[in-house]
């Protein structure tokens, strides 16, 4: 396992090819840039099904793979700073 800056997101392109497999830390908006790169930004679009959208892969995605660390709890925003967090908790 490595650990990879996510910024530029260009640099995806080398390390991640199509089929590979990519874990992205956290959910926020940084994850966001990620799989927008590695989806849309290699050629992936969306379609209208009804009042919904569905993902149409290129093939030239990696399997990516979202995750958490489950004892610290994400905060939706800074407005949300009273919420406890793992680190305060213990």
């Amino acid at each position: 396992m490595r650990y990879l800056r996510p910024y530029p997101v260009e640099f995806f392109d080398e390390l991640a090819p199509p089929g590979s497999s990519i874990a992205v830390a956290g959910m926020g908006l940084v994850a966001f840039d990620v799989l927008t790169a590695l989806t849309v930004g290699r050629g992936g679009t969306f379609e209208d099904v009804g009042n919904r959208k569905r993902y149409l892969r290129s093939g030239r995605e990696p399997v990516i793979t979202l995750y958490s660390d489950p004892a610290f709890r994400t905060a939706p925003s800074r407005h949300m700073a009273s919420i406890p967090t793992a680190s305060t908790s213990r």
